[in-house]
């Protein structure tokens, strides 16, 4: 974004909008909400959520043909008593962009950011089981 932001001369406009591709179900309400909330919050970035349906705390890996706690730590606690995690959804971002120039190349995360939690479902096509998922939504 760095690069587009030098190359079309925009570091005077005050945020800059990353939207994905392959994030065709975003609504337009999405984008007004975050970009109120960025304002609002006089944040620096804005990043869509979501929460995940399974609580990753307790996932489990395979190893050598056996299988473990990913954490340990968390395998006698219920589900419900651990904290919701959320992920990123990958469908768009909003960067304030004076915080965005001065960030560094391993910074993913300016101090000051924010969020808004999608309820939707949403598909971001990156494999042709997504794209054949999409199409049947679509129809």
């Amino acid at each position: 974004m760095i690069d587009c932001i030098n190359k079309i001369e925009s570091k005077k406009v005050k945020f800059h909008f990353c939207l994905y591709p392959t994030s065709i179900l975003i609504d337009k309400n999405d984008f007004l909400f975050g970009f109120d909330k960025i304002k609002k919050t006089n944040s620096d970035f804005l990043c869509p959520i979501k929460k995940f349906n399974h609580n990753p705390q307790r996932s489990l890996i395979i190893k050598n043909n056996n299988i473990s706690f990913y954490l340990p730590k968390n395998q006698t606690k219920r589900s419900q008593d651990l904290s919701d995690l959320y992920y990123d959804t990958g469908s768009f971002y909003i960067y304030r962009t004076k915080a965005l120039l001065q960030m560094s190349n391993r910074q993913i995360l300016p101090k000051k950011s924010t969020y808004i939690v999608l309820k939707k479902k949403l598909i971001d096509v990156n494999y042709l089981q997504d794209l054949v998922l999409l199409k049947k939504i679509i129809n």
